[in-house]
C-alpha cells in the first residue's frame, strides 16, 4: 500500500515536473559592427558564437577592438600595443542577432559587469532593443589591453514542461524495484 502511494506519486511528479529552460547565446549567430565618422565596419559575415573572440573590428589602419561573445555577456578588449581616445564623432560597437531560445522579449537589460583601463564610462552609454546592443564610446579614452564587459539581462526563465516519457520511466523503474523487494523471503 505504502508502495503504491509512493509510485503514484512519482508519477504524478515525475510528468508534472519542469526543467528551468536553457537560453545562451552559445550556438548561436551573431553580427557585429564598430562605426564613426566616415567609417562604418562590419567585421566579416555573422559568426556563430563559440567560446573566445568572434571579431576583430578594424579600420584602415589595423585591428583596434576584438569582441568576445559568452553565454551572457560580451567582452570589447582594446588591440595590443594601442591606445585610443574615441574623438573626432560618434564611435559605436554594436552586436546584432542576440537570439536568446526561450525568452520571446529578448533582451530585457545591459548593465557594465566589469571595466579595466577605460575612463568616461557610463551606463547611458549602452542601448538595446530585444535582440541587439550598441555601446557608445565616443570621448572615451581606451589603453592597451583595456576591456569593457556587458552583462546581458533576458528577464525571469521559463518553465519547460518534463517530457511525459520520464516520468513513465521513473514510476516503471520504482515499479521494478517494488517487486523485487515483494518478492524477497522475509
Amino acid at each position: 500500500m505504502v508502495m503504491s502511494r509512493f509510485l503514484a506519486l512519482a508519477l504524478v511528479a515525475g510528468i508534472g515536473g519542469a526543467l528551468p529552460a536553457q537560453a545562451s547565446l552559445i550556438g548561436d549567430t551573431v553580427g557585429a559592427s564598430i562605426t564613426g565618422p566616415n567609417v562604418t565596419v562590419a567585421p566579416g559575415s555573422a559568426v556563430v558564437v563559440t567560446p573566445g573572440s568572434e571579431f576583430t573590428y578594424s579600420i584602415p589602419a589595423g585591428p583596434i577592438v576584438t569582441s568576445d561573445v559568452g553565454a551572457y555577456s560580451v567582452r570589447f578588449t582594446m588591440a595590443d600595443g594601442l591606445s585610443v581616445i574615441w574623438t573626432g564623432g560618434a564611435w559605436t560597437l554594436g552586436l546584432t542577432g542576440l537570439d536568446f531560445a526561450g525568452f520571446p522579449a529578448g533582451l530585457v537589460g545591459v548593465t557594465i559587469a566589469d571595466s579595466v583601463g577605460v575612463t568616461g564610462l557610463a551606463a547611458a552609454d549602452i542601448s538595446f532593443t530585444a535582440n541587439s546592443v550598441t555601446l557608445d564610446v565616443t570621448g572615451q579614452s581606451w589603453s592597451e589591453r583595456s576591456y569593457v564587459l556587458l552583462a546581458f539581462d533576458v528577464g525571469a526563465t521559463t518553465a519547460v514542461p518534463a517530457p511525459a516519457s520520464a516520468g513513465l520511466l521513473a514510476a516503471g523503474l520504482f515499479g521494478l524495484i517494488g517487486l523485487g523487494h515483494r518478492r524477497r523471503p522475509a
